[in-house]
């Protein structure tokens, strides 16, 4: 049993150039989703504390006060990938990011993303918040492509720690005394 989504993995085109910006945690990270959805859109990709010249345009961050809409199609959209923490510190942090203007993602349901949890509604995996992203700046059927590799990957990361994607336990990988949970 395996992980591995590649057989899942979109390649997708977009009128907009895409960037993602790495915590140098996340990349060791068996839950990161944002190496996925640099990989299916074929974005650039970068350490936070590595070089961050010609990053230009759009800021993906939750809360901010303009939303993303489809007008913004073809305009440098640039993502953080880090825990929410992380993401918040990253900001502070780089002048670099500090000068992208800031959007969020329209109010939509609570995240479906069980591998990690955040304390606030619009506190998403990167992978889903590139697949509304997409969806508004690109087409449905990007959000689509890209909602299929998020299922795929959670379903594959719960059954092999021996959890059902429902939240029941398939005993396989479980340890003596574990309670399964992620």
């Amino acid at each position: 049993m395996s992980s591995c989504v590649c057989d899942v993995l979109p390649r997708l085109e977009t009128a907009s150039m895409v960037t993602f910006v790495f915590h140098a945690s996340e990349l060791r990270r068996s839950t990161n989703t944002g190496f996925l959805a640099a990989r299916a859109l074929g974005a650039e990709r970068r350490v936070h504390d590595g070089p961050l010249d010609g990053v230009r345009g759009l800021l993906l961050v939750a809360g901010a006060g303009r939303v993303l809409e489809p007008g913004d199609r073809g305009t440098p959209l640039t993502f953080l990938d880090g825990s929410w923490r992380q993401v918040r510190r990253m900001v502070r942090k780089r002048r670099e990011l500090q000068a992208l203007t800031p959007v969020s993602l329209p109010v939509r349901d609570e995240s479906s993303y069980p591998l990690r949890e955040g304390r606030r509604f619009d506190e998403l995996s990167t992978l889903e918040a590139a697949a509304i992203a997409m969806g508004i700046v690109e087409s449905p059927e990007h959000e689509t492509a890209l909602r299929t590799l998020l299922d795929a990957f959670v379903q594959r990361t719960l059954e092999l720690r021996g959890r059902h994607p429902s939240g029941g336990q398939t005993g396989v990988g479980q340890e003596p005394g574990s309670d399964g949970s992620v």
